[in-house]
This record gives C-alpha cells, sequence and structure tokens, in this order.
C-alpha cells in the first residue's frame, strides 16, 4: 500500500502508473492468498491433508514469482547478440581501449531513449549500430557514457555539460575525451570521423587553478584548449609547483582494466593528465615511488612528474572490496565448519551409547503405554 501510495504522488521518469497499480494489486492478492494457506496449514496437517497444503503454499510462491514482471523484458535472439556487427557495417576503423572514444549525439541519444519503433529485433539492431545504452560492450568499443547504475558525481556533471538535449558541442571538451567518432549529423545509426581528437594520455599543459562552478564553465567555454591548459582544484597548488606550459610528451601507454602505464619524457616538471575518471581507489606511481593523484578538469585525472624519463603507473585497488571479499570469505568458512560440526552432532546422536539408547527406548515405551496402565497422578513420584 506504501509504495502505491508513493508511486502515485512520487512517480519516476518512465514509470507506468497503470502497469504499477495493477501489478500491485496482484501482489496484495497473493500475499493474502499464500497467508491463508500458511494459517489454514495446521488444520490441514490434522486431516491428514498437511502435504497438500504445502503444496498449496509453494505453487503460490511461485506464480507470485512467474507473474511478477511478466512482459517486462522484451527478448530477441541469441544470435542478435554476436558481437561484429559494427564493425560489418560501419567503414571506418573503430577506435580501441586506450585510444579513442565514440560518442552518440544530444540529439541521437534522444530519439533512441525515445525509440518508436514497434518491432522489437529490429529496434534492437538498430540501436546496436547506434552503440546505445552498454550496447558498445558487445563490440568492445570504449565510448564517452554508458549504462551506470551507479555515477560519479562528477563524472555526472561532466557528462550533463556533453548532452543538454540539444545537438550543440563543446569541441573542447570533446577533444579533451578523445572522441574520434561522432553520431553523423541528422542520422541516428550512422557515424561519421571526428579529426581532432587528442590521445588519452597527454602531457605538457598549464594548470589553471579553479573551483568546481569555474571549472565547470571553463570545459564549456569556446577558448577552452585542452592541449594548452587543464583545470586543477585550488588546493592543488600546495603540490603543482608548474606556472606554464611544459615541454614533454608521451612516448608510450598501455591500458588495461585496473592499469595504465605511461612512458614520458619531460624537460621540465610537468603535468601527465589522462582523460579517465578520478576515483580515490586509483594510486599513482611515478617510477615505482608513490605520486600525487590530482582531480583534472573537475572529472579526471593528473600526475606531477619531475623532469627526465619516467614510468607512470596507474593501478586500481580497492580496499574495502578486499576488506568485503575477506568478510565473506570468513563467512563462507565459519558456515562450512558450522555444517561440519552439526553434521557430526547427528550422526553422535544416530550412533548414540548403550545407556542413552535404552534409556530412549523406556521413556519411549512409557509414551505407548496404556493410559490404564499407567500410574495414577496421586501416587506418582516428583
Amino acid at each position: 500500500a506504501f509504495v502505491l501510495w508513493f508511486q502515485s504522488r512520487y512517480p519516476f521518469p518512465f514509470d507506468y502508473w497503470p502497469a504499477v497499480r495493477r501489478n500491485g494489486l496482484v501482489r496484495v492478492l497473493f500475499l493474502v492468498a499464500i497467508m491463508v494457506a500458511v494459517l489454514l496449514a495446521p488444520s490441514w496437517a490434522a486431516r491428514r491433508s498437511g502435504v497438500a497444503g504445502q503444496l498449496a503454499v509453494l505453487l503460490l510462491l511461485v506464480a507470485d514469482v512467474v507473474t511478477h514482471v511478466p512482459d517486462q523484458n522484451p527478448r530477441v535472439e541469441a544470435a542478435r547478440m554476436a558481437p561484429g556487427l559494427w564493425s560489418q557495417a560501419v567503414p571506418l576503423p573503430p577506435p580501441r581501449l586506450g585510444e579513442s572514444r565514440v560518442m552518440i549525439s544530444p540529439e541521437a541519444e534522444a530519439r533512441l531513449l525515445h525509440s518508436d519503433v514497434r518491432d522489437i529485433e529490429t529496434d534492437f539492431l538498430g540501436k546496436r549500430l547506434a552503440l546505445w545504452s552498454n550496447l558498445n560492450l558487445l563490440e568492445g568499443l570504449p565510448k564517452v557514457n554508458g549504462s551506470s547504475t551507479l555515477q560519479l558525481r562528477e563524472q555526472a556533471q561532466v557528462q550533463a555539460l556533453l548532452y543538454p538535449g540539444t545537438n550543440s558541442f563543446t569541441n573542447g571538451l570533446i577533444q579533451f575525451l578523445a572522441v574520434s567518432h561522432r553520431t553523423k549529423p541528422g542520422t541516428v545509426v550512422e557515424w561519421a570521423p571526428w579529426t581532432n581528437a587528442m590521445p588519452l594520455v597527454s602531457c605538457g599543459q598549464r594548470p589553471v587553478f579553479a573551483d568546481a562552478t569555474n571549472t565547470l564553465a571553463g570545459l564549456v567555454s569556446p577558448d577552452f584548449d585542452p592541449t594548452q591548459i587543464v583545470f586543477l582544484p585550488p588546493d592543488a597548488q600546495t603540490i603543482v609547483q608548474i606556472t606554464n606550459r611544459t615541454v614533454a610528451r608521451v612516448v608510450a601507454t598501455r591500458f588495461a582494466a585496473h592499469r595504465v602505464e605511461v612512458d614520458v619524457k619531460a624537460e621540465e616538471p610537468s603535468l601527465v593528465v589522462v582523460a579517465q575518471s578520478f576515483y580515490h581507489p586509483w594510486r599513482a606511481e611515478v617510477n615505482g615511488a608513490p605520486a600525487p593523484l590530482l582531480r583534472a578538469n573537475h572529472a579526471f585525472q593528473a600526475v606531477p612528474v619531475p623532469a627526465g624519463e619516467h614510468c607512470v603507473v596507474l593501478s586500481y585497488r580497492d580496499q574495502k572490496f578486499a576488506l568485503g571479499a575477506v568478510i565473506s570469505a570468513g563467512t563462507l568458512g565459519v558456515c562450512l565448519i558450522g555444517c561440519c560440526l552439526g553434521r557430526r552432532r547427528f550422526v553422535s546422536a544416530l550412533s548414540g551409547s548403550p545407556p542413552e539408547i535404552a534409556a530412549g527406548q523406556v521413556a519411549l515405551q512409557r509414551l505407548r503405554s496404556p493410559a490404564a496402565e499407567r500410574e495414577p497422578p496421586s501416587v506418582r513420584q516428583p
């Protein structure tokens, strides 16, 4: 009742109230039926129909689960999920991890989100060609945005700059994000090359220290040139002593899921800027020694390096995840030990010592003896 009331008063953007109301009422009916079956179970057991009552409860539970979301998720043939569709249909070299990204235009994003194509397979194949939501993962293609249940706050704020609901592009920000493929103007599933993409790792920019509000405004400014400047938070001034653009270059980069390696050659102290999301489990090292990892351009990463040739390593180490895994493993171990000890006690009880068996037989015999043969209450010993 609370869920239905809350839904009617505060609906979410894509909720459909008639379906929610109908589903909620059906859930109420199942709940009532299950509770009635549970309450009647003792009387069924007294009538020697306890098994039928238990089966009725189980069948009601199964029916509740099966009918909960009967047609919410449409289905397509598994063959439609086969990778390689985009590469076969698009006559452009695809981007690769650590090199560049694709970006759906705001206009195409809106049309795909509210697609009115009736045929499920046609709609799905069109969205695959458009690399919509997380369908880019089937092709192994990196993308500017995607389908994320949980988003980093700063990353979502930068994404909001790219998708204001119009087809206007902030060219400097798109260049910084290494966009090499964009949706072709006026289309939804066709792609066009974007030639001024920066590499995902760059260096030598002049730092500009600004708070979050001014940084976001600077990212969409027509004067923003990501090859010349990088925005850093004000508290980074105590770490970064660089004041001008520097002479430095990236020699090589190696990207993996949880590790980025960058070989850089700098003629003077410089900043290495990485266009991937800043998040606290990332750790930076320069030539094997810990180094500060700074927030760059509001949502991304930067590492200061001294003059010379260096190997910068960014590694993702989530200590809380590791702690959770250790706790889960310990809990599993305790459960296994408990199961083993419980099994031993059960087996020991079945094969009890002769005195225990004798005592149990005496007690059972007394229970089975007729009431007339038992001692009257008046002469029983306490």
